[in-house]
């Protein structure tokens, strides 16, 4: 059948604008052969770059250490990805390392740089979710605000976001008041980091806690 086709007169441009973030974590089953893991990742990223949508994650995640109240990072390997994410692909978006990410599924938030979150011992029953542990919060925040840090003076801090919850089961009065904390905690370091959650159906970015 005829048709008639009408090219418009512009370009897409190299730099997107759209946060579109599908997850893209690759197993050992989705190397390509004679590949070294990094080669394949960036011929991933590549991909979805190409065809204008996002991965979610930049890997291999920063060295973060927590002891003695001191961090201790390297930012070295890190630093190469995300060069080649932002800088060369101009990827717009990415989650933080999953260093960061908090819990899942009605759980407790999960051991954090060798700190537990609440009293006690695991799943911590009739702990009052809204008390985190003062060590569990100065050992997350200062390993946090190393990351942030880091990520203004590259100028990548606008492009991140910290996913802290994969269907946090917020309709339980419990989970919703250890979200609160969690945020409170992570707002602290720098109210402008801006946190994502993902319900059932449904997904939820803001700056501030819920």
């Amino acid at each position: 059948m005829p048709f008639t086709v009408h090219v418009w007169g512009f370009q897409l441009p190299d730099e997107l604008h759209t946060a579109a973030i599908y997850d893209s974590g690759l197993s050992e089953r989705w190397m390509i052969p004679g590949q070294t893991r990094e080669e394949t990742v960036r011929q991933y990223w590549k991909f979805m770059a190409d065809h204008r949508v996002c991965p979610d994650r930049i890997s291999p995640d920063p060295v973060l250490n927590y002891k003695d109240g001191q961090v201790t990072a390297d930012f070295t390997e890190f630093d190469k990805a995300a060069e080649y994410y932002f800088d060369v692909l101009h990827l717009p978006y990415s989650y933080m390392p999953g260093l960061f990410y908090m819990f899942g599924w009605g759980f407790p938030p999960s051991e954090k740089f060798g700190e537990a979150p609440y009293e006690g011992t695991y799943p911590y029953d009739g702990v009052d979710r809204s008390k985190l542990r003062p060590e569990f919060e100065r050992a997350f925040q200062a390993c946090l605000k190393v990351y942030w840090d880091h990520m203004k003076a590259k100028g990548w801090a606008d492009k991140v976001a910290l996913y802290i919850s994969d269907e946090p089961f917020a309709g339980q009065p419990p989970i919703l008041a250890q979200m609160k904390a969690l945020c409170a905690m992570i707002q602290e370091v720098d109210p402008r980091i801006p946190i994502y959650l993902q319900q059932p159906g449904r997904t939820s970015r803001s700056g501030t806690a819920p």
